[in-house]
């Protein structure tokens, strides 16, 4: 998907989305690169960086999908975040807490 999206109209965005039932993710390129939406032949992008920045939040949309809440207890993969950068501050793991509800 490369449109912006939100779950619900109180949100001004969202970087991803999961639904524990019925194990369904929602996930947009759109927050990744300012001019997503223009023309691939007048724009060159950082792919590389693009994607690194993707999974990172497709692995924590997964992350939901078996079950995991937001953690609160360390510094983990799976803490909320409200921004990309935030989001590249996190670690590419997950805490022992969440690994062993995993």
């Amino acid at each position: 998907m490369n449109k912006d999206m939100a779950p619900n109209f109180n949100w001004n965005f969202a970087y991803g989305y999961a639904y524990f039932r019925p194990k369904v993710g929602l996930f947009s390129f759109a927050r990744y690169d300012d001019n997503f939406d223009e023309d691939i032949k007048n724009y060159k992008r950082d792919w590389n960086k693009i994607l690194y920045e993707a999974c990172r939040v497709l692995t924590h949309e997964i992350g939901h999908n078996f079950y995991l809440k937001h953690c609160i207890s360390y510094r983990c993969h799976m803490n909320g975040y409200s921004g990309k950068e935030e989001n590249l501050e996190k670690p590419p793991y997950l805490c022992p807490i969440c690994l062993r509800k995993l």
